[in-house]
């Protein structure tokens, strides 16, 4: 959920995005959810290509065939779903990247940083500082001096592997 103050400080107007509560009603009422946490090396299935060719794109009429979404959108009637796969409704999700699967993680599995492995080797990484660390995870706007990248951190490590996320934290954290 996006929550953001778009009024100043002596009159504060917040902006709360409109369709997160209807499409978390979707997921939590009458309809049971169930996920699976999966873990592998970066070394057999790059995240990218989690995402892009087992997954498939977010838009299923876009996605490859033989991803999962495609394959949802191209067998919905024979599966018995309600309706064809699209964008808000597209059968599977997939955390971008390790820093938002811990996310998840912990809002959807009830884990902590500690207990989780990804959070877990982020606290070494990081000088055991878990505040920063749940500052990143509400997708904290950062700037990673060392490149220039400068934007919301879930964006800045989508698609990115694990080994890739840890340096770009420590290096937001030892800067």
């Amino acid at each position: 959920m996006y929550v953001s103050q778009i009024g100043s400080e002596d009159e504060p107007l917040y902006c709360i995005n409109g369709f997160y509560a209807a499409m978390r009603d979707k997921y939590v009422k009458g309809v049971g959810i169930r996920y699976y946490a999966v873990g592998w090396g970066a070394d057999n299935i790059p995240w990218s290509k989690f995402r892009g060719e087992l997954i498939g794109a977010t838009d299923p009429t876009t996605a490859a065939a033989t991803s999962i979404r495609g394959e949802l959108l191209a067998q919905w009637e024979d599966l018995g779903l309600p309706a064809c796969p699209d964008t808000g409704d597209n059968g599977i999700h997939a955390s971008a990247g390790p820093l938002e699967g811990l996310k998840e993680r912990m809002t959807w599995m009830g884990l902590d940083i500690k207990s989780d492995p990804f959070g877990g080797q982020l606290l070494s990484w990081t000088d055991n500082n878990e505040d920063r660390i749940k500052g990143w995870l509400n997708d904290e706007v950062v700037e990673e001096k060392n490149s220039g990248e400068k934007g919301k951190i879930f964006d800045l490590t989508e698609d990115k592997d694990t080994g890739y996320c840890l340096m770009f934290c420590n290096n937001l954290a030892n800067v």
